[in-house]
């Protein structure tokens, strides 16, 4: 398998997050990682807009209608670049001073890591690789309550034994660089791409009724968590 960008045997990813976002990454310990779609959006958006209109509309988009494409898709943001994701991501656009934390429920913001073996990805096209892994809902469970701590399990695993998820993992630059002669004004969107060095991560779990792909990305032994609050 062959990655443009990125030659190292491991590869980690980073994704900063904070309360009140509408992926509430503060559930994590119960719920993995949500997308966008968790509370509306188009289970299938991949079909109706197209993989590569999706992606590029989720990096930059244009119009309104690629505004509407992005705010229906699944992808999480993540980047190669801790030193980046530290120092933009995590204090946003007002530039919020924020502190390392120990504590989880002293935090309102995250940094949410996960870490591949590049030789453990199914590569679909350039850019394009599927991850097959189990859950681990026990990871997190000691920041949970007693009564939540017995309460959760994985919506799937608990009917299907032994299930192994899959996810979409696409290094952005490398597939839009294959790209870039199919779709117009594609241009900018590589340019946000290789300022962020940035990788998305879709949930390739189907929902129950078969009309597209669930929208969290379970908890499993790959992902960490660094906890911060704003002071």
């Amino acid at each position: 398998m062959v990655f443009k960008y990125y030659t190292l045997m491991e590869i980690e990813l980073y994704r900063a997050d904070h309360k009140g976002n509408t992926t509430k990454p503060e559930l994590f310990p119960s719920n993995g990682l949500l997308t966008k779609q968790i509370n509306h959006g188009n289970p299938l958006f991949f079909k109706d807009y197209g993989w590569l209109r999706s992606i590029k509309s989720h990096i930059n988009h244009d119009t309104k209608f690629e505004e509407i494409i992005s705010n229906s898709s699944s992808y999480l943001s993540f980047s190669i670049n801790k030193e980046l994701v530290l120092t933009t991501y995590l204090i946003g656009s007002n530039k919020l001073h924020v502190e390392r934390t120990n504590c989880f429920r002293d935090a309102d913001r995250f940094i949410f890591k996960i870490g591949f073996i590049l030789d453990e990805l199914i590569q679909v096209c350039p850019g394009v690789s599927v991850f097959e892994y189990y859950c681990d809902y026990e990871k997190f469970s000691s920041l949970l309550s007693p009564m939540l701590k017995q309460s959760i399990s994985c919506n799937i695993c608990y009917k299907i034994k032994d299930y192994k998820h899959k996810l979409l993992v696409i290094d952005a630059v490398n597939y839009l660089t294959d790209n870039t002669n199919k779709l117009d004004n594609i241009d900018v969107a590589l340019k946000n791409a290789q300022r962020d060095e940035e990788w998305l991560l879709m949930p390739l779990d189907n929902m129950h009724d078969g009309i597209g792909f669930q929208s969290r990305i379970p908890v499993a032994a790959f992902l960490n968590v660094e906890y911060y609050k704003c002071t």
